[in-house]
């Protein structure tokens, strides 16, 4: 399924289905709904082949995302059968083989609730790939996939926690456990939470792994020898019958890592979302030329961002940065819901290269020379935006300190790493996940359980300055490995050459930019400081402007002079105005009806 929302009082016919739908503006999918004495179940359609919700006599076994059997083929991801998937994870819980851990791979999340006892269990991924959160309020208890829907549920979501708000203004997510909203918490990650219909409030949480800080590689070719082995194995499971797939290709290295990877029997089609044909989309097109792949390139509206805000706002959900949702709009034009897979190359960056290891730093036009860890770097530093109020910095404070406390327990030599790791949610970056398996069949080589552990097992020495990853680039790129990376690199060669390559490289750049031989974004994302400068900007800024709400608990400074402020960054500003946005949102008329597959009571 796509998302699911459980309360455990019964809800009248056809609400909860309401509040789901209430993701999409448009063409929200069907929902299936289930009541009985234990209370009321909501489950949005899946777009995963073979995950359909399972009704038994004694359970209601659901799965939400399109996760990978590693103890089963995964034939069915391509099969008529609605339920062959369900069976096979049904059949190993019941017998009690299931290992959360090893059977099931990539992003998922769990539900089984026994009907006679009214006991609910509920599964969460290695990484909350697909985050889950309940909260309680007057008695209700709502346990559900989404946070906005969590809220809604429960009828809180008029009760915004401010130091979660000013959080995510500045940093671009909410420190976990804590959500946008006082009595809504996300749950933890890989683990098994239990509650109950007689004692709701007393729930039963248990890890079924950590990401514990220890090497289980002779060395840096072993671990990229397995690094590789891992992704070829995922991308075989998947691929099994598959005639075409999609996969997202850039100038960059882990897509063209993906890409290598898939099987000669499949046709791959390779999609490149652009301003316009720059440098990004060249080296896109001559990679999927040597690589047998047809490009597909589509080009993106200069103010694209901004123009999808609100659909993806309340895709992603509140405390989640909606322009991660790259390839909203294109599920439909470039025809991405036809695909049985659309492959990513999602997540290579901060779990194998150390992107969130925190580097000495150095001006963007120095960026090739070597990464050198900063070991003074702490999260727990104190806010320095003097014009949020003194309550609201000690408060986020506390919070982080907490968080950076909780991780150093199992990571003490790389808390500051896994402080945005752990759960994933701490990512800025992770409301790509999200927007992705809710508009198409999305698979993510490096969000697969091996490539995750090996990911927590290695020293962060092999992740910085790519050791690692080059040696998996030097096993699998053989084709391309004299295509240069967009940035101006060698994705086989090492650091040490690509210091060099890319030193000189940036140099030519930089020196015909000012002439004006090369000019516009040539990048692969949107040009941040073009968007803010844009009358569409001003437009949005000045509908939303009005929206004050909680930002009075935050600054004291209006959300128009807040908006021009300095002090914020862009992508604060962008992150201000999704707030602006959000405030408004509860006041809008409700959508139209909702098509329910199925209503019910079950037995």
């Amino acid at each position: 399924m796509s998302d699911f929302l459980f309360s455990f009082a019964p809800r009248e016919q056809g609400s909860l289905a309401r509040t789901l739908c209430s993701i999409y503006q448009q063409d929200p999918p069907a929902t299936e709904e289930f009541h009985g004495s234990w209370g009321s179940l909501a489950v949005s359609r899946n777009h995963y082949r073979g995950f359909a919700p399972l009704v038994t006599e004694r359970h209601i076994f659901i799965v939400i995302g399109g996760p990978v059997l590693t103890f089963a083929h995964n034939r069915f991801l391509v099969g008529d059968d609605p339920t062959a998937g369900s069976w096979h994870l049904y059949r190993r819980w019941q017998a009690g083989a299931i290992r959360w851990d090893e059977d099931v791979s990539g992003p998922f999340a769990v539900l089984v609730l026994d009907k006679a006892t009214g006991m609910l269990e509920v599964v969460s991924d290695l990484m909350n790939f697909i985050p889950l959160f309940e909260a309680e309020c007057d008695g209700r208890m709502i346990v559900g996939s989404h946070v906005d829907t969590v809220a809604q549920a429960v009828g809180c979501q008029d009760q915004l926690d401010a130091v979660s708000v000013a959080d995510f203004m500045l940093n671009g997510y909410v420190t976990y456990p804590y959500t946008f909203y006082q009595t809504v918490r996300q749950l933890q990650p890989a683990s098994v939470h239990r509650r109950s219909s007689m004692f709701p409030a007393a729930g039963v949480d248990t890890f079924y792994w950590t990401p514990e800080e220890r090497t289980e590689y002779a060395g840096v070719e072993h671990a990229a020898s397995e690094l590789v082995t891992a992704l070829r194995t995922y991308v075989q499971a998947v691929t099994e019958g598959m005639p075409k797939v999609g996969v997202f290709l850039s100038g960059g290295e882990d897509s063209r890592m993906v890409l290598s990877l898939l099987p000669s029997h499949c046709e791959r089609d390779a999609f490149v979302f652009l301003d316009g044909m720059n440098r990004e989309g060249r080296v896109a097109r001559r990679v999927a030329a040597r690589l047998g792949a047809r490009f597909r390139y589509h080009g993106r509206s200069p103010t694209h961002y901004l123009e999808v805000l609100p659909a993806c706002a309340d895709l992603v959900g509140s405390g989640a940065e909606f322009a991660h949702a790259h390839t909203f709009g294109y599920h439909r034009t470039a025809g991405l819901t036809r695909y049985d897979a659309v492959f990513g190359g999602f997540c290579s960056d901060a779990l194998l290269k150390g992107a969130r290891i925190r580097k000495m730093k150095l001006p963007h036009s120095l960026r090739f020379l070597p990464q050198v860890k900063d070991r003074s770097f702490s999260h727990t530093g104190a806010c320095e935006q003097e014009f949020v109020r003194p309550a609201i910095r000690t408060a986020l404070e506390q919070r982080r300190a907490a968080h950076q406390e909780w991780i150093s327990r199992f990571r003490p030599q790389s808390a500051e790493e896994w402080f945005e790791l752990w759960p994933i949610t701490m990512n800025f970056n992770s409301p790509n996940i999200s927007a992705n398996r809710r508009l198409f069949r999305s698979y993510e080589p490096f969000m697969s359980n091996r490539v995750v552990k090996l990911a927590a097992s290695v020293p962060q020495e092999w992740k910085l300055n790519r050791r690692l990853f080059q040696r998996a680039a030097r096993a699998v790129l053989t084709r391309t490995r004299h295509t240069f990376h967009a940035d101006g690199w060698l994705p086989t060669y090492p650091w040490y050459v690509n210091t060099l390559l890319q030193g000189s490289i940036l140099a030519s750049r930089l020196l015909r930019r000012q002439v004006g031989l090369i000019r516009g974004n040539q990048g692969p994302w949107h040009d941040l400081e073009a968007l803010l400068k844009s009358s569409l900007w001003h437009e949005l800024t000045t509908r939303y402007a009005d929206e004050s709400g909680v930002l009075g608990k935050i600054s004291a400074l209006e959300p128009g002079a807040l908006l021009n402020d300095d002090r914020l960054s862009l992508n604060q500003k962008l992150n201000l105005l999704q707030i602006l946005y959000g405030q408004g949102r509860w006041d809008a008329p409700d959508g139209g009806p909702v098509e329910l597959s199925s209503v019910g009571r079950v037995p």
